[in-house]
């Protein structure tokens, strides 16, 4: 994986500048999450190697093997704690890259999970804290 700055004037033109290559994968990466906050990216590859990296020191922090291709991921911004779902099953880790739950989240045979977010609220809502959306198929979301 390639990391690019964009340099020029604000109305452009810009130009591409090379910064780093990140190297670590030994398939093809078929996920790559951003988290601005924090500066890191999730990658995983097709044989389920995930690789969470920091773009301020341009390398890697953690690296793990998923067992299966991640089909959904993302990143929680505020806590680091990143979710990889795949297939019927949720898991989330912290940021050191510690498994805090894996569950089947599908009920149904044809049932697989086709999307995931985090849903953080501060306190000014209904309710306080830190929530994991999926979108399945036929429809269906679950919080």
């Amino acid at each position: 994986m390639n990391v690019w700055s964009i340099e020029g004037p604000p109305s452009g033109p810009f130009d591409l500048q090379l910064k780093s290559g990140l190297y670590g994968h030994r398939e093809a990466v078929n996920i790559l999450v951003v988290c601005s906050t924090l500066s890191t990216v999730l990658t995983s590859s097709i044989d389920g190697q995930v690789i969470l990296w920091d773009l301020n020191r341009l390398e890697r922090l953690r690296e793990l093997n998923n067992g299966e291709q991640v089909d959904y991921a993302q990143i929680n911004h505020r806590t680091g704690h990143f979710v990889l779902c795949s297939g019927k099953t949720v898991k989330l880790f912290t940021i050191n890259g510690e498994l805090i739950l894996a569950q089947n989240v599908c009920l149904g045979a044809d049932d697989c999970i086709k999307s995931c977010a985090f849903y953080i609220t501060s306190g000014d809502e209904w309710t306080d804290g830190e929530y994991i959306l999926t979108g399945h198929t036929q429809g269906v979301s679950k919080v």
